[in-house]
């Protein structure tokens, strides 16, 4: 393989396509081109020496690396690859071949580096299947390449709303533990009982029965909340000119009509429930109320709970 001899004009830039810059292949009579990684070339500053390996992708991708940043990084010599150079170029650098596409080696590369692969915009699909080669490559344990604020955390992150419970269960399979408890408030409008069998064993049991438990924790906190019943101080309701109604029928009656608010609340209700959701509910039986008494009664008291709610954990 020839050295290639133009680097990327833009340093560590991205964009999502990371390859760029074309050169022949070394093959006689061959029309295939080698595409440079717009991130690993030759200019790319990622280190004080000069770059010193090849990897070649099956996609005909180049990424330019250095060996004392793969071996440092991997448990196995980077699935062995590292053992077998031999025979450097002209230019002593070794070039290796990896059965992976350009886009998944790319982020591997980048988590090996410690660099953001935020530019390249990485499909869910892409993270999953790297985070599947870590163990390939010896990047163990995974969790020290994927903790919390981490660039591939925030990529895998990125995607939770869309997928969580695709998100959730890859966190899961791999005992990520930061990333498992961040995805989990996003299943929270899911319908947990209806996970694929598939899913619930890539998911395993400890972080199942967390899942499980974070939303009928909820849910139960939830119920017990609205059960509370309100707080209404003794008076006569004169908000009606001709008439006032005995302190304890009327209280009676805002209690009742309370409840079927909170019934309405809990009916409609997930795990997701916002505070905001049971204060829109809960104003609709204010507003009707016309006692000013009763009425801030029950400002205070949808307050209350709607402050408790808030304080109910999100996460597993």
């Amino acid at each position: 393989m020839s050295n290639p001899s133009t680097p990327p004009p833009n340093g560590t830039g991205g964009g999502q396509d990371p390859q760029r810059n074309v050169v022949e292949s070394p093959n006689a009579g061959s029309a295939t081109s080698i595409r440079i990684s717009s991130t690993f070339h030759f200019n790319a500053n990622l280190d004080h020496v000069a770059p010193n390996t090849l990897i070649l992708t099956p996609d005909r991708v180049l990424f330019v690396v250095h060996y004392h940043w793969l071996s440092a990084h991997s448990m196995n010599l980077f699935s062995g690859l590292l053992t077998d150079i031999s025979n450097p170029t002209p230019d002593n650098l070794f070039v290796i071949s990896v059965s992976e596409r350009a886009d998944v080696l790319n982020i591997l590369l980048h988590a090996v580096y410690g660099l953001s692969c935020h530019n390249y915009a990485p499909t869910f699909q892409c993270l999953e299947e790297t985070i599947e080669i870590f163990v390939k490559y010896g990047l163990t344990p995974i969790h020290h390449y994927v903790p919390d604020g981490s660039p591939i955390f925030n990529a895998l992150l990125c995607h939770a709303p869309a997928k969580p419970i695709e998100v959730f269960a890859l966190a899961a399979s791999y005992r990520l533990e930061d990333l498992a408890v961040s995805s989990s408030s996003y299943t929270l409008n899911l319908n947990i009982y209806h996970i694929s069998c598939e899913t619930a064993h890539k998911i395993g049991s400890q972080y199942l029965q967390r899942l499980y438990s974070l939303h009928e924790v909820r849910m139960v906190t939830l119920k017990e909340l609205l059960n509370i019943q309100p707080t209404i101080p003794p008076h006569r309701d004169t908000s009606t000119a001709r008439h006032s109604v005995p302190a304890e029928d009327h209280t009676q009656i805002v209690v009742r009509a309370y409840h079927l608010a909170a019934v309405q609340v809990f009916y409609t209700a997930s795990p997701a429930m916002s505070r905001a959701r049971i204060e829109s509910v809960m104003s609709r039986l204010i507003n009707a109320i016309t006692c000013v008494c009763c009425k801030s009664s029950l400002i205070g008291h949808v307050e209350d709970i709607s402050e408790r709610w808030s304080l109910v954990s999100r996460t597993i």
